[in-house]
């Protein structure tokens, strides 16, 4: 996505000399698009997406393939680590989802599941999904330059029909900056929030499963909107939408 800092020459090498490692390049576009891009090439059970600043633990990501397997799961949520001097221990990533994961393991159905993991940190790190309903379900990242994993994490919850966890920490963050709820990324343009949220609202409010994470929907809407503090257009953010859910060839 149009890096600058000598990335790209270090992939190529690793492609030349990986036969499963595959490069693909563009002008800067954001991290959503890039990401978008690549969706429809991905033939692999599951995906895994990560950030520049995430070091991977390969055994974990391994660990985590096996469990995702042996439970049939469409979504499988994994811990994190994050460095002690940004507030928290290892292994528990960001304080509100260590209460998250304790409510987890008393989860009966995936109703309840559901509920909890659209609690969780948004972030694309902290989960497998499986790639059949990845490109199947049409779910892709945002368009926006902030919030463009808040379709993701959405989207991807309200469409798994199997969520599990795993308490094992495949991601280090070596930069991270915590938020008290899902991207409340204070310093972005509201209009962009608004944008980011109409989006999302307009690929969920249409599924079924919508009527389960409605209240946590508007609870979520509400805290974006009030850390940029922007009180318009709440109404229309919280309003089912009439547009038609969106086909691949759209995005």
């Amino acid at each position: 996505d149009g890096s600058t800092d000598g990335t790209l020459p270090l992939l190529r090498n690793y492609e030349g000399s990986h036969a499963n490692i595959h490069v693909f390049e563009q002008k800067r576009s954001g991290l959503g698009r890039a990401r978008n891009s690549v969706i429809p090439l991905i033939t692999g059970r599951f995906t895994f997406f990560l950030d520049a600043g995430d070091v991977i633990d390969p055994r974990a990501l391994a660990k985590a393939v096996g469990e995702a397997d042996q439970r049939e799961a469409d979504l499988l949520f994994t811990q994190y680590t994050v460095p002690r001097d940004e507030g928290d221990q290892p292994g528990d990533g960001v304080a509100a989802d260590a209460t998250v994961w304790k409510q987890l393991r008393r989860a009966q159905t995936n109703e309840e599941r559901q509920v909890l993991a659209a609690t969780l940190e948004g972030q694309p790190w902290n989960r497998l999904i499986r790639t059949t309903l990845l490109q199947d379900s049409n779910i892709f990242f945002g368009p926006t330059s902030a919030y463009d994993e808040t379709p993701f994490h959405w989207h991807s919850i309200a469409m798994a029909e199997r969520i599990s966890f795993a308490s094992v920490s495949i991601v280090s963050r070596k930069k991270f900056t915590i938020r008290r709820r899902l991207s409340a990324l204070s310093d972005a343009p509201s209009s962009t929030a608004q944008e980011a949220l109409r989006y999302t609202l307009e690929r969920i409010a249409p599924l079924p499963s919508f009527t389960n994470l409605r209240e946590h929907w508007l609870l979520f809407s509400r805290d974006v909107l009030s850390s940029i503090g922007d009180s318009s257009d709440r109404d229309q953010l919280h309003s089912s939408p009439q547009s038609p859910q969106p086909s691949a060839k759209d995005q």
